[in-house]
């Protein structure tokens, strides 16, 4: 065998191998997701999720993990945003186009102050590589004003009279 039939090969079994693991976290979220959504719908969002991460993962070793986390929240937030899952605890999303700092330093005091009584997360619309140097250098500047305002964020969701759904 040609060094270019041995690549195409190599490629070929692994193209089979990722194909056939992703079957398998279809079905174990096809599973889970019973009742809510076809089968079908969960082996779509896998396999989305799968090239969405894939794309730009520059360490792909945890990759069929990362996708199934990533499917698995999808699936959740679709099912939530359809009513057919209720939420245990108000859900908090931080955004901005790179999430290249602010969000996740949003969400990790928002985290922090909620002692788990909230979900909360951030994401990007663009996600930068690493974090970016004025957010971090803003959050040293004024974590106490930041502290506060999460802090009251946290106190207003805990409330009763709080509506979130």
């Amino acid at each position: 065998m040609t060094e270019r039939h041995e690549n195409r090969y190599e490629t070929s079994r692994g193209l089979q191998e990722n194909t056939e693991l992703l079957q398998r976290i279809s079905n174990r979220l096809a599973d889970k997701f019973a009742g809510i959504f076809a089968a079908e719908t969960v082996e779509r969002y896998v396999f989305e999720s799968h090239t969405a991460l894939a794309r730009t993962a520059k360490i792909t070793i945890h990759l069929a993990s990362t996708t199934e986390h990533f499917a698995n929240d999808r699936l959740t937030a679709l099912a939530k945003s359809k009513g057919a899952v209720a939420s245990e605890v108000p859900e908090v999303l931080f955004v901005c186009v790179q999430n290249a700092g602010r969000p996740q330093m949003a969400a990790a005091l928002l985290n922090v102050e909620a002692k788990g009584r909230i979900r909360v997360r951030s994401a990007g619309s663009l996600s930068a590589a690493e974090l970016a140097g004025p957010p971090v250098e803003a959050v040293r500047i004024v974590r106490d004003e930041i502290h506060d305002r999460v802090k009251a964020l946290a106190a207003s969701l805990l409330t009763k009279e709080s509506t979130l759904t």
